[in-house]
């Protein structure tokens, strides 16, 4: 992690050349970089809000997260899902005040003998900070039934979910569910001088 002093030199040089979105998203990137209290550090150095390092690591997340199911009833492994316009999103610890650290009340109101969960976990694989170890509890499901009956679903990383960001040579495999999409990142550049000839690149 670099030292507060780094940072605010950083961006004292990088104030001038860069364009605002630029700006943001670099300081996004260091925040992401640093783990654990990375906004805050990033915030109180190089003097961004934190609301404006958030919203830089927003559209980090949308360049990374490559394509998506397309709404409607899919099927994905062996099983139809009818996928809607976005999803559940959870917060953890570098994230922290981002997102929701729980979600309640999600309607079901029907009857199964079993339920299919599509899930996923952001970090986990990788460098440190990122790294959980193979069977850390990092969620759960409570089950609620009509009759107040509960049941609780652990979720273990390693175990029902990986880091869906998944590096060349990172392991993708769980021991108590499987993969039922895949899909790459794609960026492409769109700029303002599609008729002229590209004659190089540095």
């Amino acid at each position: 992690m670099m030292s507060d002093e780094m940072l605010r030199s950083k961006y004292n040089l990088l104030v001038p050349a860069l364009d605002e979105r630029s700006l943001r998203l670099c300081a996004a990137a260091d925040a992401y970089a640093a783990g654990y209290g990375g906004v805050s550090q990033v915030s109180r150095a190089a003097g961004f809000s934190r609301t404006t390092i958030h919203a830089g690591i927003r559209e980090l997340e949308e360049l990374w997260s490559g394509p998506a199911p397309k709404p409607g009833i899919q099927c994905i492994g062996d099983s139809d899902y009818r996928i809607g316009k976005g999803a559940i999103e959870l917060g953890n610890r570098i994230l922290s005040g981002m997102r929701p650290q729980k979600v309640e009340g999600i309607k079901v109101g029907v009857k199964f003998s079993k339920l299919h969960i599509v899930h996923a976990t952001g970090w986990g694989a990788g460098d440190k900070p990122y790294v959980v170890p193979d069977g850390t509890p990092i969620g759960r499901y409570i089950i609620h039934y009509e009759d107040a009956g509960t049941v609780e679903v652990p979720i273990e990383y390693g175990v029902h979910v990986r880091d869906w960001w998944a590096r060349e040579g990172d392991s993708s495999k769980v021991s108590e569910g499987k993969v039922a999409w895949t899909g790459k990142t794609e960026y492409a550049w769109d700029h303002s001088r599609a008729t002229t000839r590209l004659y190089s690149m540095t």
